[in-house]
């Protein structure tokens, strides 16, 4: 295998699990004088073990920054402290065409949770396992009868009921949300419940939500962007569960705006490798330098110098996927060995190519305003267009000691910025 094939499966862009893959992760919350004081994973440990009866947290995490990596530290630091973590992945279960619902939010984290117990062996020594199955496949298929005796629980045939849930959701009455919700509640919650008690956890069990954020782009974002708003807003009762602590990965516009979520919030933002005016953080740079040291040791031989990975790494923005793409793209566009500068700029140009984006004057003159004060008028450009900016990150988040926002910096040139 050649050595640009190795580096170039090196990055590819998957979650590390800090465990299992040790050996090529790094904790970026751990570098003195750079993200030291502001650690998400350690906030959401300590929010869960100093909470008395349970709690909801959302969790923000702009695209690219490394945050399902680190959801998977916290479930590893929860189950070292003696809670049982279900992870649950609704990239696998909502429905990514329509904005969320409510109803078909539930009901899929309901068909959820019972495959993801089902995977890890925890729903067949439920003391009400059978109903529980009956239950939800009565409330899917609108037949309430609750039939006796053991019942397998089919995954694939549990993704068409939710299906065809959602069908006839188009067409139900909103008079029966509310009901609805209620069961949808009731159960979710009295899963969990008995989760505990067979595992003698009650009170000690976390539910990871993941992946919500990617639910944010379709035909209509606005769409999209207000039903996000209107769940973790009008129905944050419902994601409350007594004796469970639930994460949720939430779109990072819903911290931006701030207010009206009654949960406690943290935010994994873009690592931050330049300071407020521009200059370089040191510390962040030889922090990806060790990220890539970690995964592709012989990364000199290929880049010529340190200097260029530098490039590189401040080119992406602190969003460690960029990073990756970045590099990928000069191994598939070499020409030569080492790499020099024309590929770091080919590399640059098709990831920003790849950022796309179509703006009006009004909206090219606010990013401009973005760049020059790091602040966010909410009140200047549309919103959904804001959240499009950080859906896409178009847009970037910072922070140290406060937070401030950029723009991407292969965004600069359009703005008529200048490269830093």
């Amino acid at each position: 295998m050649s050595n640009l094939k190795r580096l170039w499966r090196s990055l590819a862009d998957e979650p590390l699990d800090p465990v299992a893959d040790i050996d090529r992760y790094v904790q970026l919350y751990d570098f003195p004088g750079w993200n030291e004081h502001y650690d998400p994973v350690a906030e959401l440990c300590r929010v869960v073990d100093w909470s008395v009866a349970g709690s909801v947290q959302l969790l923000s995490g702009f695209r690219g920054v490394g945050k399902t990596t680190e959801l998977f530290r916290l479930r590893h630091e929860l189950q070292d402290q003696g809670y049982v973590v279900v992870y649950l992945d609704t990239l696998g279960w909502l429905d990514q065409s329509k904005p969320l619902r409510p109803l078909d939010f539930f009901a899929s984290l309901s068909v959820g949770l019972l495959a993801e117990l089902e995977d890890a062996g925890l729903l067949e020594g439920l003391r009400e396992r059978d109903g529980l199955v009956h239950r939800l496949n009565g409330f899917l298929s609108g037949i309430k009868e609750v039939k006796a005796g053991p019942v397998t629980y089919d995954v694939r045939a549990a993704r068409e009921a939710l299906r065809s849930f959602r069908d006839r959701l188009d067409e139900a009455a909103d008079e029966q949300e509310s009901s609805q919700l209620a069961e949808l509640h009731e159960f979710f919650g009295s899963t969990l419940n008995q989760v505990a008690d067979e595992v003698g956890a009650r009170g000690k069990v976390v539910v990871l939500v993941d992946s919500i954020e990617k639910h944010t782009t379709g035909s209509q974002p606005e769409e999209f962007h207000r039903a996000a708003r209107r769940l973790f807003t009008d129905y944050v009762s419902w994601l409350r569960f007594d004796d469970t602590h639930l994460v949720y990965t939430v779109p990072p516009y819903l911290t931006m705006l701030q207010g009206g979520h009654d949960a406690s919030v943290h935010t994994f933002y873009a690592n931050r490798l330049r300071d407020r005016d521009g200059s370089p953080v040191q510390v962040g740079l030889d922090a990806y330098a060790q990220v890539i040291g970690r995964r592709y040791p012989r990364w000199l031989e290929l880049l010529g110098s340190r200097e260029r990975l530098d490039r590189l790494a401040l080119a992406s923005g602190g969003q460690l996927r960029a990073f990756f793409f970045l590099l990928r793209q000069m191994a598939l566009g070499a020409r030569r060995l080492p790499f020099d500068d024309e590929d770091a700029t080919f590399a640059e140009q098709t990831l920003r190519r790849d950022l796309g984006g179509l703006f009006s004057t009004a909206e090219l003159d606010w990013l401009r305003m973005v760049a020059t004060t790091h602040t966010a008028n909410l009140d200047v450009v549309d919103l959904s267009r804001i959240m499009s900016f950080l859906d896409s990150g178009l847009m970037l988040c910072y922070r140290n000691h406060q937070t401030w926002y950029d723009v991407h910096p292969m965004l600069r040139v359009e703005l008529g910025l200048g490269q830093q």
